[in-house]
């Protein structure tokens, strides 16, 4: 399939063009993007319609390595809405590990396609598997060979895991998924992974791959919107097979696993929620949930009168001595539960000179009436903000407001009658250096916490 386009012709890459001059190199998309690209023929996606949730932009460019940061920074300072995406930019000689790796792993079609700046590159004919709704998972019987397996940064059963999400992202049906030609080996994959000790001796041993199957399972979760009622046991029965093989040799992985699929059982029914934030050492994250000692209510998203409600005691306490208040027509839709902020440096979220590039993602699914409040929104219309609460005991001592990069999405799905949120935020460095910021101005400072709150643009007042 030819799609007649070049990395220049995707609405907001076009400072690439310029980039490319500039250094003397060519520029090629791998993954996600490339394939979302594909399935959207015909209409005129932007980047934000082909980033979706927690997904990178995964860059290669082929000149030497000692200007891939300055070509990342040109990313940022010339590319709009740059600091809304993460991105990923290697050189031809640093992703050799990486290419190296994909000759031995397994091969999804769909996702092995790239497009640079000469037009698109499409061996294995994903674009066909796209069109047809009829996707591929071919297992790889020189996986062992693996120079990232044998490094100790991937597992076979990760490759089977990203072509379920594939075919969540591709909206089918429970009856289209279930005759997918790459089921019976991606189910394959999963059993026979579990069939042995040898995975969850990798996983102990190895916080890198335990953070990698987090992110993987955020990401599927974050793909179940676009189905029907049916859970996701029903769409990928061998997750059931993962989690009751991780119970069995570690069940403290294997509940911190299965609460990521299975979401935090003090919801309410009609929410569910999940956030994603950077990794910081051993099991450790960025952004922590409240415990079961505090009231389920105070662990829950509020949405609608409920977010209002909280976002009116801050104006009350906080937000009207600092001059802060929404725009004209701008109404909060959603408040999120007190994260924990940890301490700690994110050794994914450095760049060099241009310092920290941390970002944090909240997914929100809302049914039935919860979903009414959300239904005239676009995505365009919404915004996040956050606060932060520093605490001395019992009392909020200080706040701190900050209106940071994002990209919010909105999914809509009539099948289940569900709507999804999806938030991106760049705190850039701010979380990384809060408490040692915090400290300053209070002392004996206990805790340090996150909140944040989705706003929609009605284009009138909220009455």
């Amino acid at each position: 399939m030819d799609i007649g386009l070049t990395l220049f012709d995707i609405d907001g890459l076009e400072p690439l063009r310029i980039i490319c001059q500039q250094f003397k190199v060519n520029i090629t998309i791998f993954g996600g993007l490339v394939r979302r690209l594909v399935a959207l023929q015909g209409k005129q996606p932007n980047l934000f319609d082909l980033v979706r949730f927690t997904s990178d932009i995964d860059l290669v460019h082929d000149g030497p390595p000692k200007i891939t940061e300055p070509i990342m920074l040109a990313i940022l300072k010339n590319v709009p809405f740059a600091e809304c995406f993460r991105w990923q930019i290697r050189s031809t000689e640093e992703n050799r590990q990486f290419w190296g790796a994909m000759r031995s792993n397994g091969i999804i079609p769909a996702n092995l396609m790239s497009l640079s700046t000469k037009g698109l590159r499409d061996r294995w004919e994903g674009a066909k598997d796209i069109d047809t709704r009829r996707y591929r998972y071919i297992r790889n019987g020189f996986y062992d060979t693996s120079p990232l397996y044998r490094a100790g940064r991937d597992l076979e059963v990760f490759s089977a895991l990203l072509y379920y999400r594939v075919i969540l992202e591709a909206g089918m049906s429970l009856q289209e998924m279930q005759i997918q030609p790459g089921i019976r080996d991606a189910r394959q994959v999963i059993t026979e992974s579990c069939a042995t000790t040898e995975t969850i001796l990798r996983l102990q041993r190895n916080e890198y791959l335990r953070t990698r199957l987090t992110y993987l399972l955020h990401s599927i979760r974050a793909a179940e919107v676009n189905f029907q009622k049916s859970s996701l046991y029903d769409q990928i029965p061998p997750l059931q097979i993962i989690f009751d093989y991780l119970d069995r040799w570690d069940p403290q992985l294997g509940k911190r696993m299965r609460s990521i699929i299975e979401g935090e059982p003090f919801l309410p029914q009609d929410i569910s929620a999940q956030v994603v934030s950077a990794h910081l050492a051993g099991d450790a994250f960025r952004l922590q949930s409240l415990d079961d000692s505090v009231s389920a209510s105070s662990r829950s998203w509020a949405v609608g009168a409920e977010a209002r409600i909280i976002w009116q005691s801050l104006e009350e306490t906080f937000l009207h001595e600092s001059k802060v208040e929404l725009a004209r027509g701008q109404v909060v839709l959603m408040a999120s539960p007190e994260y924990q902020i940890q301490q700690g440096i994110s050794s994914s979220s450095q760049f060099g000179a241009y310092g920290a590039q941390e970002f944090v993602h909240f997914g929100v699914t809302l049914r039935f009436g919860q979903a009414d409040s959300i239904r005239e929104y676009d995505s365009g219309s919404l915004a996040c903000v956050l606060t932060l609460i520093a605490r001395e005991g019992k009392q909020n001592t200080a706040m701190a407001i900050i209106s940071p990069p994002c990209a919010c999405e909105v999914v809509q799905n009539s099948l289940s009658e569900s709507v999804g949120v999806f938030v991106r935020v760049n705190c850039w460095g701010l979380l990384e250096s809060a408490w040692d910021v915090a400290l300053k101005n209070v002392p004996n400072l206990q805790s340090l916490a996150l909140r944040a709150f989705v706003l929609g643009y009605s284009g009138f007042d909220y009455d």
